[in-house]
């Protein structure tokens, strides 16, 4: 089960970086990696939603997790995501479903990420 944690886990995360790019999505500086903007040990069903992924720089990433502005930093995304992102990923957020985290939820997440950047790469290609 660790393998295909890991595996979904580069998978997202190249999945976001074909969806937002390779820039903070704050300032502009090139992203250390994607966020979970709900954090996955709490919300782990979200943890491979491309919605709740968000490209920050490594100086934005440790004002939420090191240096007690993680609201500020959260603010920002909002305003910057918009009220509607918001709100659709705090509902999704608070309807966890029953039963995840089995061998088949991270092969469906696989799955639908690897179709997600295979369709990003035919897109940049034409």
């Amino acid at each position: 089960m660790e393998a295909l944690r890991k595996k979904a886990d580069d998978l997202f995360f190249e999945a976001c970086r074909k969806k937002y790019g390779e820039r903070c999505l704050i300032c502009g500086r090139l992203y250390d990696k994607a966020h979970h903007f709900f954090c996955k040990g709490m919300f782990q069903h979200l943890r491979y939603d491309l919605d709740n992924g968000v490209n920050l720089c490594m100086t934005h990433h440790s004002m939420i997790h090191q240096t007690g502005e993680k609201k500020v930093v959260e603010n920002q995304i909002i305003e910057i995501r918009g009220k509607d992102w918001f709100n659709d990923l705090r509902r999704r957020a608070n309807n966890m479903p029953h039963s995840f985290k089995s061998k088949k939820w991270y092969q469906d997440n696989i799955t639908r990420l690897k179709e997600y950047i295979c369709e990003k790469n035919q897109e940049e290609k034409n």
